[in-house]
């Protein structure tokens, strides 16, 4: 079953599901599922089976249980593999959040795919133990979003934001 609205601006928005959905503009599309299940590559799938893919994301943010922590390589290799995404950052966490639903008790991967045409993004890794004064000097020139994702135990969050002043 599938729910699709659309509004004025030409913006599409379609849900198939508890935990699904997708947006689409003019220029840009963004489509989101959630994996529910105890296996990493099939939650990988799930969710990416339930994602509008039809063009290939600039960007893939991947928000993985913890439970699969001994698999982060494997699953960012696969959904690099499955997709094709530019980039792909994201976090890993105790409990996963998707469109309108929570893994808390059970394992989870929660896939959002963004096409974004003429967007300019630079992923950064940043080591919490060594942030140097010209951490982000290659994006200095007038960034207009950031997306941090962080460990609040083990990043020095003073230091983090004063570089980005």
């Amino acid at each position: 079953m599938s729910n699709l609205s659309a509004t004025s601006d030409d913006t599409f928005r379609r849900s198939s599901g508890p935990g699904q959905a997708t947006v689409q503009t003019a220029t840009a599309s963004a489509s989101a599922a959630v994996g529910f299940e105890a296996e990493w590559e099939t939650a990988c799938d799930s969710a990416l089976r339930a994602m509008d893919l039809s063009q290939t994301p600039d960007l893939l943010m991947v928000f993985v249980d913890s439970r699969f922590a001994g698999h982060y390589d494997e699953i960012i290799t696969h959904l690099r593999e499955q997709t094709g995404a530019r980039h792909l950052i994201g976090a890993s966490g105790q409990s996963v959040i998707g469109s309108s639903l929570e893994a808390e008790e059970g394992s989870a991967i929660a896939v959002l795919g963004l096409s974004l045409p003429d967007a300019e993004l630079t992923p950064i890794a940043i080591d919490p133990q060594s942030m140097p004064d010209d951490l982000f000097s290659p994006v200095q020139e007038g960034p207009e979003v950031w997306l941090l994702f962080s460990n609040p135990f083990t990043i020095m969050t003073d230091q983090l934001v004063s570089h980005l002043q």
